[in-house]
């Protein structure tokens, strides 16, 4: 279902950590992006109106019995512009966020009211029949097709009893039909003979389904089909042939050569006899290769499939991308900013490596997991330091405190990611 929203150019929203497979490479995997077309929407916040983009993601599901069906709780972490700086560019802020999960009860339907010819379809339908040929002589065979239309469960549609509907069982010898489902479409199919000549129309068939907008049963009928059927002609007796003689086997013929007699030269002769166990050995070399590439790929798809693997592995180039441009906005002046994206990168870059929120977590914090990871406590305490001095720059920001921070995070960065590094953290 997300196939249709899927961004060829990587832009948008990864989904469950869904990957691409390289067809080229067993180890290569690139996230899944998709993207649905948004729309503008204007919602009322805390200080009055404000225009926001809507991106939805629609998918339409079927229970297959009653109950209660849980959906959610559904996560949306990121980093979303909100804004354009005085060069032009793109400012964005880092969102976690949860939605509630939501319950959604599935009943049956009613058995009062049902009528005997409930079809067992819920949602909305239509039924129309198709008779071929419509002239025919007594006995011939004629198919009667049944379509069912609709956004309904077809799956669950029942073929209707034809023998227990009046005026069809008085007038046709019936059989069992089939059932087809494609799509919005069921097609029941069934093979009839009229059993005399006074037939002139297939009678309207009926058919319900439970309508779930107006929760109340439905009867459907089909027109009926006029047709045209005439006596089977008597054949005479004098146009009775009787069989002709029976064929006699072939008689069996002797060769007296052998069986080479084809073979004129002793050298053409050599054994063919059958070494099974060469075969068995090839056999059990090549099912040894393939447990082995059986074995690593599955690895390989594991650890692809893991949402903390994927976010350890793109947790450096996300966070290295980050700092690029929190350095970039800090040496044009941009303090606020600057520094904002600056601790993001760190704070972010071992939430990544630990596995936990970026957005709830603290400097204190960070430096306490960093420490945790066998740091030295030199480094724990650089790291304090330029978290202190972003934190001091959201609510005073000021050139002068930061005048440094660009040039030693680039470094304090690297030590950070070697660190986690020979942790396996990364």
């Amino acid at each position: 279902w997300l196939s249709q929203l899927r961004d060829l150019h990587g832009e948008g929203f990864a989904v469950n950590g869904l990957v691409d497979r390289s067809a080229f490479s067993l180890f290569e995997r690139r996230p899944l992006t998709f993207q649905p077309r948004p729309r503008r929407v204007t919602r009322n916040v805390g200080d009055g109106e404000k225009d926001y983009w809507l991106y939805e993601f629609k998918r339409s599901f079927r229970a297959k019995r009653a109950g209660d069906y849980t959906f959610g709780p559904a996560t949306l972490k990121g980093t979303f512009a909100t804004d354009r700086d005085a060069a032009g560019r793109l400012t964005g802020e880092d969102v976690y966020a949860t939605a509630s999960p939501l319950t959604v009860q599935v009943k049956q339907v009613p058995d009062a009211g049902r009528p005997a010819d409930y079809l067992g379809v819920i949602g909305k339908c239509t039924l129309a029949a198709e008779l071929k040929p419509a002239e025919c002589r007594v006995g011939d065979p004629v198919t009667l097709t049944l379509v069912l239309r609709g956004s309904g469960s077809l799956e669950a549609a029942a073929a209707p009893d034809l023998a227990s509907i009046p005026g069809v069982a008085e007038r046709f010898k019936t059989y069992s039909g089939t059932r087809e489902v494609k799509g919005d479409t069921c097609r029941f199919t069934y093979t009839l003979r009229p059993l005399n000549s006074q037939v002139t129309e297939f009678p309207s068939i009926p058919g319900s389904y439970f309508d779930v907008s107006d929760e109340q049963y439905v009867t459907l009928r089909t027109d009926s089909i006029p047709m045209s059927v005439s006596d089977a002609p008597v054949l005479a007796d004098r146009r009775i042939v009787g069989g002709g003689p029976a064929r006699t086997p072939d008689e069996l013929h002797v060769r007296r050569e052998g069986i080479f007699a084809n073979i004129t030269d002793p050298r053409d002769l050599r054994d063919e006899s059958v070494h099974p166990e060469y075969w068995l050995a090839g056999a059990a070399v090549l099912a040894a290769l393939y447990a082995v590439l059986a074995g690593a790929t599955a690895y390989v798809r594991r650890r692809s499939a893991d949402p903390a693997m994927v976010r350890r592995r793109a947790a450096v180039a996300r966070a290295k991308r980050r700092l690029h441009e929190g350095t970039g906005l800090l040496r044009s002046g941009n303090v606020r900013d600057g520094t904002d994206e600056v601790r993001g990168a760190m704070v972010g870059l071992i939430a990544d490596a630990t596995g936990v929120a970026e957005a709830g977590m603290t400097s204190a914090e960070a430096c306490r997991r960093l420490g945790e990871f066998d740091a030295e406590p030199e480094l724990v305490d650089r790291l304090r330091r330029s978290l202190e001095t972003c934190d001091a720059a959201r609510y005073a920001p000021t050139a002068a405190e930061t005048n440094g921070l660009a040039a030693d995070v680039d470094v304090l960065f690297e030590n950070v990611v070697e660190t986690l590094k020979k942790q396996r953290r990364l």
